[in-house]
């Protein structure tokens, strides 16, 4: 697929201080999304918090939909590498506690709330597929391969179990994020949500003897 020019940054950088830069001004989007939402949201907003001028921004992103489309994708980074983390450390740790973890860092560990609806509302999924295509492929891998090890997983095609669960999960919260945000605080939906992956994923117990 050609590159879109128009939600590509614009260079590289090519010194420290100028990937310096680059950190501020997307550190400085994220706050400004956060805190005025997409009405709000300009270069002018962005280069004035991070301290740059607005010639410093253009120089490296063409405009505001190539800083959402930036951001869009380090969300997606950060959502692999959260999930694999936690899946290579968990141990012996039980399903709950494994799922929990993982839903946690989906919850709360990948941006405000104002940046999060503005990446579900104004990113459309072309901008960023090659890496969320890429993250996709990982998580899933990771998940089912994690399922392999634990004796607590009923058996099953572990590859397609994977993929209904990562997506079931992904898109309860994506319908949060965007249409109830209050629900990402409340325990009652992470506990939904845990038990949501461990009654499709987990073994049944076996029933007490006669």
């Amino acid at each position: 697929m050609p590159r879109d020019r128009r939600i590509a940054p614009r260079k590289p950088p090519t010194t420290r201080a100028g990937a310096d830069i680059i950190e501020s001004i997307l550190a400085a989007a994220a706050q400004v999304l956060d805190e005025r939402g997409l009405d709000g949201f300009t270069t002018n907003q962005v280069a004035e918090r991070a301290g740059v001028s607005i010639g410093s921004l253009y120089q490296y992103f063409p405009n505001k939909d190539a800083l959402l489309a930036e951001l869009a994708r380090r969300m997606e980074r950060r959502t692999e590498a959260l999930a694999v983390q936690i899946l290579v450390t968990a141990g012996d740790a039980p399903l709950a506690e494994v799922a929990g973890r993982i839903i946690d860092a989906l919850l709360g560990e990948l941006g405000g709330i104002g940046l999060r609806q503005a990446i579900r509302r104004q990113v459309p999924p072309s901008w960023t597929a090659p890496v969320s295509d890429e993250v996709d492929r990982t998580v899933r891998r990771e998940v089912a391969a994690a399922m392999t090890r634990r004796a607590d997983v009923r058996p099953g095609p572990h590859g397609l179990m994977a993929w209904i669960a990562v997506h079931a999960v992904e898109r309860v919260i994506e319908a949060a994020v965007v249409d109830e945000p209050a629900l990402l605080a409340e325990p009652g939906f992470r506990a939904e949500l845990i038990e949501l992956v461990v009654r499709y994923l987990g073994r049944a117990a076996a029933p007490p003897a006669a």
